[in-house]
């Protein structure tokens, strides 16, 4: 668990802002930093999910770039409605 990684991102837990530390509520409801943990769990989640869409974004503008799929064979984009057509071929709506 990386303290300074999850500071990149605000913290929908607490509300902390990104650079702020993640706070707790005491009973008097008075906030206090967390001293156990670098950050609540749904934050560090956020920033390895976030990293994770940067990854695959970043592979996505590789594979655009040179038009061809990851698995070697060329990119075809389909025409029109086809994707729609295909979805409800053999259904019994089209006779």
């Amino acid at each position: 668990m990386n303290h300074e990684k999850a500071l990149t991102v605000s913290c929908q837990e607490c509300g902390a802002k990104v650079d702020e530390v993640c706070t707790r509520v005491d009973i008097k409801g008075d906030r206090w930093p967390l001293t156990n943990f670098p950050a609540h769990l749904s934050r560090l989640n956020r920033v390895d999910r976030l990293a994770r869409l940067h990854q695959l974004d970043a592979e996505r503008s590789k594979t655009l770039q040179t038009g061809t799929h990851p698995n070697g064979m060329g990119f075809v984009a389909p025409e029109g409605n086809e994707a729609a057509k295909t979805a409800i071929k053999g259904s019994g709506r089209e006779q």
